[in-house]
């Protein structure tokens, strides 16, 4: 039996002030909704930097290759 292989996306969601609450999480869920809808998964989100205005996120996304 083969090892499965993946296919990874990474997508950088602008500019979120942590403390704030400027994250958009209604148009969050709707764009990865739709990726989910093409096959991919979300495996991680991220911030680039700790309590830092201006910080942005990273979603790391796969699907099978």
């Amino acid at each position: 039996m083969a090892a499965q292989k993946w296919e990874y996306k990474t997508l950088e969601i602008g500019e979120v002030s942590f403390w704030s609450g400027k994250l958009k999480t209604e148009e969050l869920t709707k764009q990865l909704n739709n990726l989910g809808q093409i096959g991919w998964e979300l495996v991680s989100i991220t911030p680039t930097g700790y309590a830092k205005v201006g910080a942005s996120l990273v979603a790391v996304l796969k699907r099978p290759a």
